[in-house]
C-alpha cells in the first residue's frame, strides 16, 4: 500500500471538501428552482403589467354665428338680433356692448322686463329663441357704431365661443355720413342699408399661417368607469377601487393648425407605469379631444399619488406657450 506524503493528503482532502460543497450547492439551486416554480404564479401576478384602457372624443371648435339683417338700428325702438351656435356645448350665454357717449342699452331681464345693462360688462339673457332684444337709446349724437358680443359660456363659466357684430344705432333712420362732416351746416344723409353674417369664433377656426399652435391640457377629473363604459366622477378613491379613470382634455387654443401630436400619462401604479399615446389628429384653433384613461394596478407610493399628463412631450411642435402641455391630478383613497 503506497504511503501518501502529508501535503498530498492534506491536498485531496480540500478537493473532497470542495465537490461535496459544489454537490450541496447543485442541491440547494435544484431545490429553490422548485419553491420558486411553486411561487411563479403569486410573484408573476404581484407583477403583472398594468391595464389600460383608452377612449377619446373628438370635439370641434364652437362657433357662435350673428346675422344682421339690418346693420343700421333705429333708436327707442326694439331690435332683434339673430344668432346661431354651431357644435353647442353650453347653454349658457352672455352679452356685452361696448360703451359709447350717449348711449344706453336695455335688454329683457329672466322676468321679460326690460331694464338697463352696464356697458363693458357681460350679461346675461334667455337664449331660448336664438335671438337678443334690445332696445338702444341714443341721446346727443346722430349716430354711433357699438360693438355687441354673444358669448357661450361652459360649466366652470369661461368663454367657449364668442361672435361679434358693429351696429350701428341711429336717429331717425339716419345713417353714417356717406361724405363730408356735420360741421359747417353739411346736410347728414342717410347710409346704405347692408347685410351681413359674421363668424367669430373662440381663438377663430381659420389657421394664421403666421400664427402658433397651442396644446393646452385641461384635468376634468378622476373617477371610475362603468360596466356600460360610464365615466362617473368621484372625488375620493376607496381601498375596494380596483380601477379608476383620469378624464382630461387637450386644446389647441392658438391661432394656428396644429401638427399631429401625441402624449404621455404617467401613472401611479406598481410596477410603475407610463403611458404612450398613438399620434393623434391635428388641431384646428378651437378644437379639442376629450380623454378617458383607465388604468389598474393603483399605488399611491409610485409618484407621489398623482398623474401626470405631458401633452408633446418631445416637444417635436413649436407652440406659442409649452408651460400649460403639462398638467398634474393628485389621488386620494380612503380605507373607508
Amino acid at each position: 500500500m503506497k504511503n501518501f506524503p502529508k501535503a498530498e493528503l492534506q491536498q485531496l482532502g480540500v478537493k473532497a471538501l470542495a465537490i461535496i460543497g459544489f454537490i450541496a450547492i447543485l442541491s440547494v439551486g435544484l431545490w429553490g428552482s422548485v419553491q420558486i416554480a411553486r411561487l411563479a404564479p403569486s410573484v408573476l401576478s404581484s407583477l403583472a403589467a398594468v391595464a389600460t384602457s383608452l377612449t377619446s372624443v373628438f370635439a370641434p371648435a364652437q362657433t357662435i354665428t350673428i346675422d344682421t339683417p339690418e346693420s343700421i338700428v333705429p333708436t327707442d325702438s326694439v331690435y332683434e338680433l339673430s344668432w346661431s351656435h354651431r357644435n353647442k356645448q353650453s347653454d349658457a350665454y352672455t352679452a356685452s356692448f361696448t360703451c359709447r357717449d350717449g348711449l344706453s342699452i336695455q335688454s329683457p331681464n329672466t322676468g321679460g322686463i326690460y331694464e338697463e345693462v352696464v356697458c363693458d360688462t357681460p350679461f346675461a339673457f334667455s337664449s331660448t329663441e336664438g335671438t337678443l332684444l334690445i332696445i338702444p337709446l341714443l341721446e346727443g349724437s346722430d349716430f354711433v357704431s357699438v360693438p355687441v358680443t354673444i358669448n357661450a359660456v361652459d360649466t366652470s363659466g369661461d368663454t367657449a365661443a364668442s361672435g361679434s357684430v358693429t351696429l350701428t344705432i341711429s336717429k331717425s333712420g339716419l345713417g353714417a355720413p356717406t361724405g363730408g362732416n356735420t360741421a359747417g351746416g353739411n346736410t347728414l344723409t342717410p347710409g346704405e342699408e347692408t347685410t351681413g353674417t359674421y363668424e367669430i369664433t373662440n381663438g377663430g377656426t381659420i389657421s394664421n399661417p403666421s400664427g402658433l399652435p397651442d396644446l393646452a391640457v385641461h384635468i376634468i377629473g378622476i373617477g371610475i368607469v362603468e360596466n356600460d363604459g360610464t365615466f362617473t366622477p368621484i372625488d375620493t378613491l376607496t381601498a375596494t377601487d380596483t380601477k379608476a379613470a383620469i378624464r382630461f382634455e387637450i386644446k389647441n387654443i392658438g391661432d394656428k393648425t396644429s401638427d399631429q401630436w401625441t402624449f404621455n400619462a404617467v401613472l401611479p401604479t406598481m410596477p410603475m407605469y407610463i403611458f404612450h399615446s398613438e399620434s393623434q389628429q391635428a388641431l384646428n384653433p378651437g378644437d379639442k379631444i376629450v380623454f378617458t384613461l383607465e388604468f389598474n394596478q393603483i399605488d399611491l407610493a409610485v409618484h407621489g399619488g398623482a398623474i401626470t399628463i405631458n401633452a408633446d412631450p418631445t416637444g417635436s411642435m413649436k407652440e406659442r406657450n409649452e408651460e400649460n402641455n403639462i398638467k398634474q391630478f393628485p389621488i386620494t383613497v380612503t380605507t373607508e
